[in-house]
C-alpha cells in the first residue's frame, strides 16, 4: 500500500494535469466568450456535478455532507482563492504570457517560508533547493526575455504570493473541513465571482461547441480541486506545491497534440529539470515520513 505522501504526490500529479487540461480548452473559449462568463458558466456547470458527486459518496445523507463543518475555513480558502483569480487576471493583463508565469511560478518558493511559519512544517535547505531547481527548470520552459516592466512586475510577483496563500489555507482548512464543502464552497464562489466580473466584461450567448467546452471545464476544474484539497490533506505543501510546475510540461504536450506547437530542444531541458526537482523533493519527503 502506498504511503500518504505518495498518495497526496499522485493526486497533485492527477490535479495539475485536470488544470491544464481545463486551461487549453479555456484558451480556445475565451477566443469567442468574455473572460467573467467563462468563470461563471464553469462554475454553475460544476454545482450539479458536485452535487452528483456528493449523492454517489453520501447516498442518502448527501446534502449533509455538502454541509460546511467550519465555516470560517471554508470561507477563508474560498475568499483567497477568488482573490487569486482576480490576481492571476490582472498578471496576464499587465505582462507577457511568459514573463507573468515566470513570476507566479515563484509560488513554491513563497509557500515553503509560509508554510514553516504558520503550519509548523519543515523545510530545510536541501527542499529549497529542490524547488529553485525545479524554478530554474520552469523558466526554461518559459524562455521568458526582455526586461521586466517596472512596477507591473510586482502584480505578479503579488500572485505569487496569492498562489501560495491558497495552498496554506487548503492545508489548513482540510485538516477540520471534509473535501465536499470545500469543493462545492469553490464552485459557488467561482459562480459568484464570475457573475460579478461578467458586469464588467459582457456577455455572449454561447454555441453548442461552446456549451460542451464549459461542461469539460467545469468537470476538469471540479476534478482539479478534489485532487488538489486532497493531496493537501495527506502531504505537506512542501511536497505538493513544487509538483505545480509538472503543469507546464503536461501544457507542452497538450500544445503539440492539439496545436502542433513543437518544443525547443531548450523546453526538454527544462523538462528534465523539473523531473529531477519533483523526484528528489518526494524522496527528501518520504524520509521524513
Amino acid at each position: 500500500m502506498m504511503s500518504p505522501t505518495l498518495r497526496g504526490s499522485l493526486a497533485a500529479c492527477l490535479g495539475i494535469a485536470c488544470i491544464t487540461s481545463s486551461d487549453a480548452i479555456t484558451k480556445a473559449l475565451a477566443a469567442g466568450l468574455p473572460a467573467g462568463q467563462i468563470v461563471a458558466l464553469r462554475g454553475v456547470l460544476a454545482i450539479p456535478l458536485v452535487a452528483l458527486l456528493a449523492f454517489a459518496l453520501a447516498r442518502g445523507g448527501w446534502l449533509a455532507a455538502l454541509r460546511p463543518r467550519d465555516w470560517r475555513a471554508n470561507l477563508l480558502r474560498n475568499g483567497i482563492i477568488a482573490g487569486h483569480s482576480v490576481m492571476v487576471v490582472l498578471s496576464l493583463s499587465v505582462m507577457p504570457l511568459a514573463e507573468a508565469l515566470a513570476l507566479i511560478f515563484l509560488s513554491p518558493l513563497v509557500a515553503l517560508p509560509m508554510a514553516q511559519a504558520w503550519l509548523g512544517e519543515r523545510a530545510g535547505w536541501a527542499r529549497y533547493g529542490c524547488v529553485a531547481l525545479g524554478f530554474c527548470g520552469a523558466a526554461l520552459v518559459l524562455a521568458p526575455g526582455g526586461a521586466l516592466p517596472g512596477w507591473h512586475a510586482l502584480i505578479p510577483l503579488a500572485t505569487a504570493v496569492s498562489s501560495a496563500l491558497v495552498d496554506i489555507t487548503t492545508r489548513y482548512a482540510a485538516r477540520t473541513e471534509p473535501a465536499l464543502p470545500l469543493l462545492m464552497g469553490t464552485m459557488v464562489g467561482q459562480a459568484l465571482f464570475g457573475g460579478a466580473l461578467s458586469g464588467v466584461t459582457g456577455t455572449v450567448a454561447p454555441t453548442e461547441l461552446q456549451w460542451l467546452g464549459l461542461l469539460g471545464c467545469a468537470a476538469l476544474m471540479s476534478a482539479f480541486h478534489w485532487f488538489s484539497i486532497m493531496s493537501l490533506r495527506l502531504a505537506d505543501v512542501g511536497t505538493v506545491a513544487p509538483l505545480r510546475y509538472f503543469g507546464l510540461v503536461w501544457a507542452a504536450v497538450l500544445g503539440f497534440v492539439f496545436w502542433g506547437d513543437v518544443p525547443l530542444p531548450v523546453t526538454f531541458m527544462g523538462a528534465g529539470l523539473i523531473v529531477l526537482a519533483g523526484v528528489l523533493n518526494l524522496r527528501l519527503s518520504l524520509k521524513r515520513e
